[in-house]
């Protein structure tokens, strides 16, 4: 769990707003000829597969939280009985 809060962080405060700038660096760009466009079309594809893989690290943290909570419940109720 530890590790993919660590990996969620990491997306959220450093690889995402590092894609973005290069997005907007992208964008301020005069789209001239074809490699320009291809920049920007691949700034803006990385910044959405960047953000997909953050919303699959934070899924995977969601479930692990929620499976440890589980078992903790289920732990709890079997100590009681």
């Amino acid at each position: 769990v530890a590790s993919t809060h660590a990996q969620l962080l990491n997306f959220e405060n450093r690889i995402i707003p590092q894609a973005e700038k290069r997005m907007r660096i992208a964008q301020g760009l005069v789209p001239s000829d074809m490699e320009s466009l291809n920049e920007h079309r691949d700034a803006m594809d990385g910044v959405i597969s960047l953000k997909l893989a953050a919303l699959k690290s934070r899924v995977d943290y969601e479930k692990a939280l929620a499976l440890m909570d589980s078992l903790q419940t289920n732990k709890i109720k079997d100590s009681k009985q």
